[in-house]
């Protein structure tokens, strides 16, 4: 796994851990710089592995982002800590309303 896939996943954890998560809580929980997180997020959009959710407009608009099953599925094969914590994973996601509409939106 190259340095970049490295940092994607670990960003994508960090969603799973703690999302879903704004460019800016996503800095203060991996402690990677806001740049390096951009960067990342807005690849993992591209690819279909996040998708933003809904977003709280309270101040300066904050778009959150969250996993999409394609993004689950894909890191799960790539990482084998990752698929160990899947089922966890999911029964803390499958609360998330955003989550739920993904999954039925997938035919889940």
């Amino acid at each position: 796994m190259s340095t970049a896939e490295k940092t994607s996943l670990d960003i994508f954890k960090g969603i799973m851990d703690w999302g879903p998560l704004t460019l800016y809580s996503a800095n203060a929980k991996t402690r990677m710089p806001i740049g390096t997180i951009h960067r990342h997020i807005k690849l993992l959009e591209k690819t279909g592995k996040i998708k933003a959710y809904e977003s709280k407009t309270t101040g300066r608009k904050k778009i959150q982002y969250g996993p999409t099953i394609y993004g689950i599925l894909s890191f799960y094969n790539q990482d084998k800590k990752f698929a160990k914590s899947i089922q966890n994973y999911f029964l803390l996601w499958i609360e998330n309303k955003e989550f739920r509409n993904e999954l039925e939106k997938e035919g889940f």
